[in-house]
């Protein structure tokens, strides 16, 4: 009896390499259109104090949160505010501010780096105090009202994709590098969600020897998985907070996995290590790369 064999087709490593590379176009070039459609920097430096017609488009990035306020000075009755840290993905960021009911339902809708296009915002003089150092926003803020238009298209404004695996880099020498890493640590402090102005973010700590850092989790969803003590390879980049601390910034949750090859650190010797945050260096001894940042928590 005769069998036929009919060949099996597998995909080959050139295969798996040319599909990469086609994607990483495609990426590129869609991160691309997003850009040229975004407010240029040249228009948004020239913008005016009260001037009710503003347009602005770009994308989120960060979310500041919704917290309730008066609304006026010395009122009791009080109106939600919800803000947000919009960037045109070239050196241009601006806070825009959503007052009562534009707050409530635009704050449903909102993700981190969803792309958003406003109409009819009014400038205001921002306040630099409460603008973090470390943190290039524009002196004038967007300030919406009723007659303001906003549209988020439900793209997401991808973060630029290079085909390099990030390398694994020290705890120590986490906070002075300047591009997306791994870092292998055990966990000092279990990551749980932290609210800060209505916004909620992922918070934990890691510790390799004697040094700790903390790590926040920009959409965070628990993971039973990762107890105390156990060892992790964190997918991550260095930023800063509002007070110049050294933190480790996580997209997802899922970017944080448990890493063989270590055992678990016991109770007593997680109380004996992670003492000392290892400091970032100035701007200028890194080549002047500056780090995103987002708030403490």
């Amino acid at each position: 009896m005769l069998l036929a064999f009919f060949p099996i087709r597998t995909s080959s490593r050139q295969d798996v390499a040319r599909d990469f590379v086609q994607k990483f176009k495609m990426a590129a070039v869609n991160r691309q259109a997003m850009l040229d459609g975004f407010t240029c920097d040249e228009e948004i430096a020239n913008w005016v104090t009260n001037d009710p017609t503003v347009e602005l488009k770009g994308f989120v990035d960060k979310i500041e949160g919704t917290k309730r306020v008066p609304v006026s000075k010395g009122s009791t009755e009080m109106t939600s505010l919800y803000k947000i840290i919009v960037s045109n993905g070239s050196s241009s960021k601006v806070r825009v501010l959503f007052w009562g009911q534009m707050a409530t339902v635009h704050s449903a809708s909102i993700r981190d780096r969803s792309v958003i296009g406003i109409e009819r915002a009014k400038t205001t003089p921002g306040n630099p105090t409460f603008n973090n150092p470390y943190e290039a926003i524009g002196p004038l803020e967007l300030t919406l009202n009723n007659s303001s238009v906003v549209n988020i298209s439900g793209d997401i404004f991808d973060e630029v994709v290079d085909d390099a695996s990030p390398e694994v880099v020290r705890l120590i020498d986490a906070p002075n590098y300047t591009k997306k890493m791994y870092v292998l640590a055990w966990v000092k402090l279990p990551f749980g969600p932290v609210t800060l102005y209505g916004s909620t973010h992922g918070s934990g700590v890691i510790i390799d020897g004697n040094y700790r850092l903390r790590v926040q989790i920009a959409n965070y969803v628990a993971n039973p998985l990762l107890v105390k003590g156990v060892y992790v390879k964190v997918l991550c980049q260095s930023s800063v907070d509002t007070k110049g601390n050294s933190y480790l910034m996580v997209r997802n949750s899922d970017d944080i996995v448990i890493a063989p090859g270590k055992p678990a650190m016991t109770a007593a010797e997680l109380q004996k290590s992670g003492f000392v945050t290892p400091k970032r260096g100035s701007d200028e001894d890194q080549g002047g790369v500056s780090k995103k940042v987002a708030p403490s928590g």
